[in-house]
């Protein structure tokens, strides 16, 4: 009797720890093609995987190498992705491990050396993002990712793709952070038409703004040192995004933000926290921040357009001074709490407790804002636009305002005292 039942517990053993993984091998070579002729006992052929790694990413791909280490396992070496029209090199990897398990598909590269992000990323979300709802989940993963274009490094880089949602995470390299940067995306069916969600988490880290200039051009404005840390949450629907962001912006080129883009001269570096920033529909509706910068130089020109248009009350000082309208001022300090929305706009001076909020080099010259005067995003727009005889310029300056602004109401109320102001509410001073 006891030999009989240990005769059954070794088929059973045989079964389960034998042929069990057998049949989980030969399943992985049947089931749906991951590399067209592919057997995982012999090995996929150079062919199969340039197609598969075209496929699954819309890039040409050239591999040097492969060699399976085990049943289910295979190293790929020297994968170069190129762009299929330009044939401009995207992506290097000296060595990839792939494996296939019960959830999908594993990927796993040393050292991946990325010369553009944009083609990479935009092609790998699209498929995935677009994927059956039955398709496996694709996981791949580095332990250092440089990106060529930004000129930066990423470490514990990991990518996550399931139909429908992709998750990417990684950190720094040089930081010593515990949190990693996370960034979701999400593809939802809105009845026929299908919406995109998308969150960034950094994880108290600065996020830098230039690896992603390729898919968010606007964010070129902010130079190519500027970062951000806090958190965004996006919705694009119908090629329009909502949504909302909190947290800091720093080392933001008033430069490139304001000279390069309007007739002024506006020089320093910036640093921008965002207590609230709301988007509708590509269009900023509300937003309340503090803005610190300095040293750097304002023209004469914008100063008298702040003085004209925004009724910012100069210094005794500042007031007698006649410099001719090119002429650049050094200042040493640039602070204030802003905050707007389709109902106005409020500008509080934070360089002191008294209402200061441009310090020029000589500490005598300075702009303090005005509570007695109420100011409207029109006033915003004339003061950064060219001298006009509209009520709003209208030039290639102001189109640009105009639609990221909020719009001000069709009409104001018949009981209305003046012009409307933000509801946004500025907080105390510094």
């Amino acid at each position: 009797m006891a030999s009989n039942k240990n005769r059954v517990l070794c088929r059973m053993a045989f079964l389960v720890f034998c042929l069990g993984p057998t049949l989980f091998v030969f399943g992985l070579a049947g089931r749906g093609r991951l590399w067209g002729r592919n057997t995982v006992l012999l090995g996929p052929t150079l062919d199969d995987v340039e197609y598969e790694l075209h496929r699954l990413t819309g890039l040409s791909a050239k591999v040097g190498g492969v060699e399976g280490l085990q049943p289910g396992v295979t190293r790929l070496s020297e994968v170069l992705f190129t762009d299929v029209e330009t044939g401009q090199t995207i992506a290097r990897l000296p060595q990839t491990d792939l494996a296939f398990t019960a959830e999908g598909l594993v990927v796993i590269s040393e050292d991946v050396q990325l010369e553009r992000l944009q083609p990479l990323v935009a092609s790998l979300l699209e498929r995935g993002l677009r994927s059956a709802a039955k398709t496996p989940t694709t996981r791949i993963s580095s332990s250092l990712v440089t990106l060529h274009e930004a000129e930066i490094t990423l470490r514990d880089w990991s990518l996550v793709v399931q139909p429908g949602r992709a998750e990417m995470q990684f950190a720094l390299a040089g930081q010593a952070a515990e949190t990693l940067i996370r960034v979701t995306i999400e593809r939802i069916a809105a009845g026929e038409s299908f919406k995109t969600r998308m969150r960034v988490e950094t994880g108290g880290q600065p996020l830098p703004c230039k690896p992603w200039f390729g898919l968010f051009p606007f964010l070129k404005a902010l130079g190519e040192q500027s970062a951000f840390t806090g958190l965004i949450w996006m919705e694009e629907s119908g090629g329009e995004w909502t949504g909302e962001m909190e947290g800091r912006l720093q080392d933001v080129n008033l430069d490139r933000l304001v000279s390069d883009q309007l007739p002024h001269k506006l020089s320093g570096i910036a640093e921008v926290d965002l207590t609230r920033c709301l988007v509708r529909e590509g269009r900023i509706v509300e937003i309340a921040a503090l803005l610190k910068a300095g040293p750097g130089v304002i023209s004469q020109s914008l100063l008298q357009a702040a003085k004209q248009s925004m009724r910012f009350a100069p210094s005794r000082r500042l007031a007698e001074l006649q410099p001719e309208l090119a002429e650049l001022l050094p200042y040493e300090t640039l602070n204030a709490a802003f905050a707007f929305s389709q109902d106005g706009l409020e500008i509080a001076g934070r360089a002191d407790n008294q209402g200061t909020l441009l310090i020029l080099k000589n500490p005598e010259l300075r702009l303090y804002d005005d509570p007695k005067s109420a100011t409207t995003i029109a006033d915003f727009i004339r003061m950064l636009a060219p001298d006009s005889e509209l009520q709003v310029p209208a030039t290639r300056e102001t189109n640009r305002l105009l639609r990221i602004l909020p719009a001000p109401p069709a009409k104001a109320g018949a009981d209305s005292k003046g012009p409307p102001r933000a509801h946004v509410r500025l907080g105390g001073g510094q």
